[in-house]
């Protein structure tokens, strides 16, 4: 079998997409598959760059031909998003009739809308309401009509099919939940553990990841507590906000706020970390909480989650509440609490290794295209 993946950032690009599409790359070589990658960048052995410095609209109608090309002498185009890889890809599969199959990992309406509005709001609360069909009209029915015309859809989180399936009115039958898998590198399974007392984010800065909330919550924690310290890992547009916060708190001199670093200084801050923190409005499934558990690290997260495991109730707040995650952190830090919560880490079932969940997308790929 031949295959296209197109994603938009591939490594060394960091993030969820760029480790799933690498790994299902060499996977799908281990089966003695034929495979290609189309990515934005610079060209590499096995990869067909499309700089991105062309401007918006060039450089999706480059990454259509990249996909166009690539995809010639394959049997079918495995893409990373709805809208951003996947519409291009998509028009290339249909032109030269191939399978198409999409790996939606989030919600772009959701993600697009509150990047733009001053107050944030959950996934649930943006479908309760309708929102988007005046807010982000032209995501929704982009990310609607290639959901609608992909052979199979892929999603980290049965939050996620439910959505699709309800809200975008794409056929449940064609939609599969593969839950993101444990992606440990080999390096971390050899470090040793560390107790301390600091609490660690990793991931964008975005309104929606509710830092705000966090960075509050931690400074009362903090101010009560006498103990502990907050270091947030990543970049964004709300960067420049939560400096200027940090600068308001009286615990500022217990909050760190670094630049994305790579993959494996992250896995050594993870170790050296007490608590790792998940508090947007809605996760799916996220990768970062993931690693942290696989890590044997206690975690907190918001309610609406997604995850594919189940944690005890005493690690999991109302993100609307910063009072409920105030308590959360206080426990954390109480040295009785935490060995506790060490405890509760033995309980939570292993999540699915990388070989079942890849097995899986090559079974549907196989079946796609008669193999």
């Amino acid at each position: 079998m031949r295959v296209t993946i197109a994603t938009g950032i591939y490594p060394p690009d960091l993030g969820g997409p760029a480790k799933h599409a690498e790994a299902m790359r060499k996977f799908l070589e281990s089966r003695n598959c034929k495979v290609a990658v189309v990515a934005f960048g610079a060209s590499r052995e096995g990869v067909w760059g499309v700089p991105r410095f062309l401007p918006f609209g060039l450089r999706h109608f480059v990454y259509f031909l990249r996909c166009l090309t690539a995809a010639f002498v394959s049997d079918l185009i495995y893409a990373q998003d709805a809208v951003g890889v996947g519409l291009p890809a998509l028009l290339a599969a249909k032109l030269l009739r191939r399978k198409f199959v999409v790996r939606v990992g989030g919600d772009l309406v959701w993600e697009r809308i509150n990047e733009r509005a001053r107050r944030s709001v959950s996934l649930k609360e943006l479908y309760v309401g309708r929102q988007y069909l005046w807010k982000a009209p032209v995501y929704y029915w982009l990310t609607r009509c290639v959901l609608s015309f992909a052979d199979a859809v892929i999603v980290p989180a049965a939050m996620l099919k439910d959505l699709y399936s309800r809200q975008y009115n794409i056929d449940s039958r064609k939609i599969f939940h593969f839950p993101n898998p444990e992606l440990v590198p080999e390096f971390v399974k050899e470090m040793s553990r560390v107790e301390t007392d600091r609490i660690l984010f990793a991931g964008r800065f975005v309104t929606y990841k509710n830092l705000d909330l966090l960075m509050r919550a931690f400074d009362q924690a903090r101010r009560r507590s006498g103990r502990g310290q907050l270091v947030l890992v990543g970049d964004g547009p709300e960067r420049h906000h939560l400096e200027t916060l940090r600068n308001q708190l009286s615990a500022k001199d217990f909050i760190e706020i670094r630049f994305p670093i790579s993959r494996e200084e992250l896995a050594h801050l993870i170790s050296d970390s007490g608590v790792c923190v998940g508090p947007a409005l809605t996760e799916f499934n996220p990768n970062f909480i993931l690693e942290c558990l696989a890590m044997e690290k206690p975690v907190l997260i918001s309610a609406e989650n997604g995850l594919s495991v189940r944690l005890p109730v005493s690690w999991i707040f109302d993100a609307r509440s910063e009072s409920e995650l105030v308590q959360k952190i206080e426990k954390m830090l109480d040295g009785r609490q935490y060995q506790n919560a060490i405890l509760e880490l033995e309980k939570i079932p292993p999540t699915p290794a990388w070989e079942e969940t890849a097995e899986n997308i090559f079974s549907t790929f196989t079946k796609l295209c008669g193999y």
